[in-house]
């Protein structure tokens, strides 16, 4: 109903879904939302060309507690493994309420420095 109004409708699981990757995109969520278990080349072989795939930065280790560089390190790798199209740079589940803004930032910079 949602997508009938015009919604994105948007699929998350937490863990390691490669096994069931396939059958997350039959379910007609226009966005994938991965975790940052999920191995992001693997998932852009496997459906990427189905569905838009978002993610998959660990939110904890990486956005909350790692430092600027490694979030530019890691964000850079994720666009690496799925390219830029039909993906959404993000975290890998909720962004931690402490994370700190210069790691959000720099993920955010990395993603608009990719359209170019």
């Amino acid at each position: 109903m949602a997508k009938e109004r015009g919604a994105m409708t948007l699929l998350h699981i937490c863990g390691n879904n490669t096994a069931v990757l396939d059958l997350m995109a039959d379910t007609g969520a226009q966005i994938l939302e991965l975790d940052y278990k999920v191995d992001m080349k693997v998932a852009k072989a496997r459906v990427g060309e189905r569905v838009c795939l978002m993610g998959n930065l660990n939110p904890s280790a990486l956005l909350l507690q790692g430092t600027v560089e490694e979030v530019e390190q890691a964000a850079a790798q994720v666009i690496s493994n799925a390219g830029p199209r039909g993906l959404i740079l993000g975290s890998g589940c909720e962004v931690p309420m402490y994370a700190p803004q210069e790691n959000l930032l720099a993920m955010i910079r990395v993603a608009r420095n990719s359209r170019s």
